[in-house]
């Protein structure tokens, strides 16, 4: 079928910004999970058509909506004219600097940019929780659901934790992608499991463990010096992983319990 030199551009813009929209169920549905929406400031990431947006400023007290696409940006203010709490943005907004007030932030990720959109949210001092639509398998390595964890969420753990939310077919995305989405909590902790010098510590082990020399956790830390290798055995019955297992394979909570018997490290 010919589509035009315009309905061309359009396909390419699509497939350059990792453009899948939610219909109007799905954009109802994402909204109806968000956390922390009544009264709240809302920075969300990509507009499209401005579904989400709406549903979004019947709750919050400001929306500041952001879109890549200048056609999709203009559509958006038009459909959103109205709605005097909102702002459309046509800016990348991975660009943006975080408010230093409390905000949330919510949006139907563009699979391309996931992991890019995940460390601004957690660099954001002032975040308060985040809820992200994103590949379903990106959303499940990321909270563990494999029994697997990434650097990125061990090594934020003690500021933020993550969670799995429901699963979105693909049919409530128009083009329809080829997989389905999932939510994903990620929510800045009001009490940090560690701060200071543990929090340094921590952080300290975690690059070690995942620069993967030793072929697991405990034979890295063991090169790194932190352990004598005379001493692996009984370190790894504290903490309860064996001395050969995968970086991959160590838990939230065995981390925290590694650096909590390495405290002179």
């Amino acid at each position: 079928m010919y589509t035009g030199t315009m309905g061309r551009n359009r396909i390419a813009q699509r497939k350059r910004f990792s453009q899948n929209f939610l219909v109007r169920e799905g954009a109802r549905k994402l909204v109806k999970y968000v956390r922390d929406l009544n009264g709240a400031l809302v920075y969300e990431v990509g507009t499209g058509g401005g579904l989400v947006t709406e549903y979004l400023s019947n709750s919050a007290r400001w929306v500041n909506s952001y879109e890549i696409d200048k056609h999709w940006a203009q559509k958006a203010r038009s459909a959103l004219s109205s709605r005097d709490n909102v702002r459309v943005y046509c800016a990348d907004f991975l660009q943006e600097a975080a408010p230093d007030d409390s905000f949330i932030v919510v949006g139907n990720v563009p699979f391309s940019i996931t992991t890019r959109v995940l460390y601004w949210v957690l660099n954001a001092r002032a975040l308060e929780s985040a809820t992200l639509l994103v590949q379903d398998e990106v959303a499940r390595k990321r909270c563990g659901d494999y029994g697997r964890w990434s650097k990125l969420t061990i090594e934020s753990w003690p500021t933020h934790k993550w969670e799995l939310g429901v699963k979105f077919p693909a049919r409530l995305f128009r083009p329809e992608p080829s997989v389905d989405a999932r939510i994903m909590y990620i929510c800045q902790r009001k009490r940090y499991l560690l701060s200071g010098d543990d929090l340094s510590r921590y952080y300290s082990l975690v690059d070690i463990g995942f620069e993967g020399r030793g072929g697991s956790l405990l034979n890295s830390i063991c090169l790194a010096g932190l352990v004598p290798r005379r001493n692996l055995a009984v370190v790894a019955s504290r903490v309860g992983i064996s001395t050969d297992t995968p970086v991959g394979l160590v838990s939230p909570e065995q981390w925290l319990d590694l650096v909590a018997y390495l405290p002179s490290m």
